[in-house]
């Protein structure tokens, strides 16, 4: 699950699309459970949290410090 991508500029829709593209996986844009939330987390296919962690870093300049990796899983 990857939230606020809106918060660094990045465009949910298009990040999702070059993701599948570059990965070959399945993403998908829901909007954040909550009352009043309008941002949306996107959902991705398969163990890819490093993969997407050095794309953040390399093609949208997210420093390391901003990214945070939990893998949901492990038990």
């Amino acid at each position: 699950m990857i939230q606020h991508l809106e918060s660094l500029s990045i465009d949910p829709e298009a990040f999702a699309k070059a993701l599948q593209k570059k990965f070959s996986t399945s993403a998908s844009i829901v909007p954040v459970a909550g009352k009043n939330e309008s941002r949306v987390e996107l959902q991705i296919q398969g163990n890819l949290l490093a993969d997407i962690s050095d794309y953040l870093a390399k093609e949208h300049n997210v420093g390391k410090d901003f990214i945070e990796l939990v893998d949901k899983t492990k038990k």
